[in-house]
Parts: C-alpha cells; sequence; structure tokens
C-alpha cells in the first residue's frame, strides 16, 4: 500500500472513531464549507436531451438481494412520486429466501414493475443491469430497504433540467432504524471525495453519462462500489448538486450492506484508489477538473416537463406562495380552512435560514434549493398548468408577486388571491383577499372554498 493511500487512511480512520454525533462537527472543522461555484454562464435554447413520446422520464433501478421484507415499501414510495413519469426495474440478484420470492412473485404479476432475475452476482452488477434496461432520460438507483419522499424524482429531473450543466442531483438523508439523524449530503467536490463519499447512493444522474462511464464496477461486490462510480464521474469531470432537503429514507439496520462494508475500508478504498490513481494524485488534474464546470441554464427548463399526464391529477390543489417566513401555523390555518376539498402546497421562493433543529420532512417547494431566482415565476405557471391547481395565494406579497404576471396571461387561469395580516393594504389587482387575525383565524375565505366546491 502506497504512502498516498496510508496518509489518506489514517486520516479516514480518525474520522471514524469519533461518536456519531460529532462526526459531523469534526468533518465541518477538517473540510469547512466552500464558497459557492461561480461558474461561467452557457445558456442553451432547449435541453440537450428531448424526451420521446411514451418514453419515462426516469428509470428507477432497485436490486434485491434477500430483502423482500423491505421491498414492497419501497416501490410504495416509488408510485407515489408527485412525478409519475417514472418505470420501475427490480432487479433479483439470486435470493434465496422464501419472502422475497413471494414478493417478486406477486411483482410480476402487478403490471407497472420491470422484473429481472439474474444468478448473485453482487449489488454494481444488479444495478449494471437495471441501468442497461432503463429507457428513461434519468436514472435512480434505490436500494430495497430504502424510500424516497414523494417530491425527490421531481426536484432532482427539476434541479438538472433547470442547469444543463450538472449531472447528477440527489438530496440529503434522513437516516432511520437503528440510527436516527439527518446524513448532510454535499455538492459533489473531486477533491473532497477523495477522503470521504459524500454524494448519496440515491443520486438521480443522466443516463448516458452513467452508461458512457461503464457503470458501477462490477468487481466492488464487497461495497464501496458508488463512491467509486462518483468518483470516476466527477473525474470525467461530470458535475453533482445537492439539495438541502431530507428527501430520501436510508434505513440503518444490522444486515445493512453498509455496515459490513465499514468492516473492510481500508481493502476497499485501496481498490478505489487504484481504479483512479490519476485524479488523487494530481492536483492539476483537479484543477482543470472544476475549471471546465459550466453553469448552463435552458431557456424552457420545463420542455420535458409540460405534460400534464405526467402527474398526478386526482385531488384539487391550492398554492401558498411564499417569498419570506410566514407565520406559525399559517399553513395549517389554511389547510382546515380547505378541509378535504383541496391539498395545500406551499412554494417557498424566498431564501429560508437553516434552524439548528432537525429538518422536518419537506412540503412542498423551496425553489432556491432547485432553480435559479428567473425560473420561480415560470414555475408557478407550469404548476398551475400541469397540476389540477384550483387556486393561488400569495402571502404578504408586495407590488410584484412572483409568478403574478405568469399566471395572468393564461386563458383558463385559477383563482388568484393574497393573503395578508390584518389591517395590511391589498395588492392592486388582486381578486380574493384572505386575512390573518391576531389570533390566528382568518377570514375572507368563503369565495374560495365555494370555488373549490364548483
Amino acid at each position: 500500500m502506497s504512502f498516498a493511500v496510508t496518509r489518506l487512511l489514517v486520516l479516514q480512520q480518525l474520522v471514524l472513531m469519533i461518536p456519531k454525533g460529532l462526526k459531523e462537527t469534526v468533518r465541518t472543522v477538517l473540510f469547512p464549507p466552500r464558497e459557492p461555484l461561480a461558474a461561467p454562464v452557457e445558456w442553451l435554447d432547449a435541453p440537450p436531451v428531448r424526451r420521446q413520446e411514451r418514453q419515462p422520464l426516469v428509470s428507477v433501478v432497485i436490486p434485491c438481494y434477500n430483502y423482500g421484507r423491505f421491498l414492497d415499501e419501497a416501490i410504495a414510495s416509488v408510485r407515489t412520486q408527485t412525478l409519475r413519469d417514472v418505470e420501475i426495474i427490480v432487479v433479483d440478484d439470486g435470493s434465496t429466501d422464501g419472502v422475497t420470492h413471494e414478493v417478486l412473485k406477486a411483482l410480476e404479476d402487478s403490471g407497472d414493475v420491470t422484473l429481472v432475475r439474474q444468478e448473485n452476482q453482487g449489488a454494481p452488477a444488479a444495478r449494471n443491469a437495471g441501468l442497461r434496461l432503463a429507457r428513461g432520460l434519468y436514472v435512480c438507483c434505490l436500494d430495497a430497504d430504502d424510500t424516497m419522499e414523494p417530491t425527490y424524482l421531481e426536484k432532482c429531473v427539476l434541479l438538472m433540467e433547470g442547469n444543463a450543466g450538472v449531472s447528477l442531483a440527489y438530496s440529503w438523508l434522513r437516516v432511520t432504524g437503528s440510527e436516527e439523524r439527518i446524513w448532510k449530503s454535499e455538492s459533489l467536490d473531486i477533491d473532497r471525495l477523495r477522503y470521504y463519499n459524500h454524494v448519496s447512493i440515491s443520486a438521480v444522474f443522466r443516463r448516458e453519462v452513467g452508461l458512457s462511464g461503464g457503470g458501477f464496477c462490477a468487481a466492488m461486490r464487497e461495497g464501496y462500489e458508488d463512491w467509486e462510480f462518483w468518483l470516476r464521474l466527477g473525474a470525467e469531470g461530470h458535475r453533482g448538486e445537492v439539495i438541502p432537503e431530507p428527501l430520501v429514507n436510508y434505513h440503518r439496520h444490522p444486515a445493512a450492506f453498509m455496515n459490513r462494508a465499514r468492516k473492510r475500508h481500508a481493502k476497499l478504498f485501496d481498490n478505489i484508489y487504484r481504479r483512479n490513481r490519476e485524479v488523487f494524485e494530481d492536483a492539476g488534474v483537479r484543477r482543470t477538473i472544476r475549471r471546465g464546470y459550466r453553469d448552463r441554464p435552458v431557456i424552457d427548463p420545463f420542455a420535458n416537463l409540460d405534460d400534464r399526464r405526467q402527474y398526478d391529477q386526482g385531488r384539487p390543489m391550492v398554492l401558498l406562495v411564499l417569498s419570506g417566513d410566514a407565520p406559525p401555523g399559517l399553513e395549517e390555518r389554511i389547510s382546515l380552512t380547505l378541509g378535504g376539498g383541496a391539498s395545500l402546497c406551499p412554494v417557498r421562493t424566498g431564501q429560508v435560514a437553516e434552524s439548528g433543529r432537525s429538518p422536518a420532512r419537506p412540503a412542498g417547494y423551496t425553489l432556491g434549493n432547485i432553480l435559479a431566482a428567473g425560473f420561480h415565476g415560470p414555475f408557478i405557471r407550469h404548476l398551475a398548468v400541469t397540476r389540477p391547481v384550483r387556486a393561488v395565494l400569495w402571502f404578504d406579497p408586495g407590488p410584484e408577486p412572483v409568478g403574478w404576471a405568469e399566471l395572468s396571461t393564461l386563458a383558463d387561469k385559477p383563482l388568484l388571491g393574497v393573503v395578508t395580516l390584518s389591517g395590511d393594504a391589498q395588492p392592486r389587482g388582486s381578486g380574493l383577499r384572505l386575512m390573518l387575525r391576531p389570533d390566528g383565524s382568518l377570514d375572507g375565505a368563503e369565495p374560495l372554498v365555494a370555488a373549490l366546491r364548483a
């Protein structure tokens, strides 16, 4: 083992020995946050790849080896995504237990799952089998014992459709089971990726990127194959960005493969090093990679996302647009007013201050996490056009509410209104006005409720 590998391993082992509650703090000291990336900008008229008729936008590949007891929940989380334009591919990696056989047999008759069976070859080979079959523009590899929050796939795709300079997108993880915490993954940093893996296994990546990179290294079936894959993609100049919301639920349990892989850390890391020696050893190569990053915003970032059939059209929606902090209980109060007639979808356009508390399960959209500011208004219009939106409300919007101009041009626009505090002036041009009283009550909602019943 070379001196360079030994030096990296010593630092990694020191971090691994730190108690779990202090690990993130120590890592922040050793690797302080970088300044936001300021990449040159190259505008594109259209997305680099257009979705074809009947082509799924996302392929979710789920490798499974004796994890039948978890599989139904993982698949259910894919079926309930806000973005429904998804194909599900389950790869049975030679499972031997009876429970898994029963679950897989039921999936064969489900009609919405492609089931692939192969002899046991390990998780990386199973992911590659699914990747080769995938038809989507994007691919997500979801472990059979993990789940996604409903907006995960949509937000990852939005981030990459809005910026073609990004090749993979992912979120923070909510660790559950034998351990409870938020793992704050980071945007792909080719320097730091030599020391620790900060990219989620459930990252959504462009299919052509995964195929051109050769997929996951099948020889690394003992673990860390995802770390090696992200490092290899990073070395090829592909950029990854994180959404700072816990949108994937990672199930930590004694049988989890990652727990076993950590016991072989030195051997597995040496394997990664030998396969990617240049990016580990040559600082000039890493500088060249970073200088090659580009922001490539797309003039119409919704070109692949503008079909109403890609989304559930069942329950009516009311959008609540928030440009700053809302009073405590506002969302709950409006939801109670709507009752069962519609679901409330918060859309946050301003900067949201990070609190020291553990992030709650995210509801709605925080647009600053996924789209450049210039796309916020068009996104609100996109929601109104592609979902069953009956009304859009702005809280304390100011003279030019984000999205108001875009919605005003629609021939068949939803009901537009504002929510203000008691005594605030009503913005010019607003029709419906709801007023939040100091006691938390909401006045003026009758026209909204009546419109939802119509």
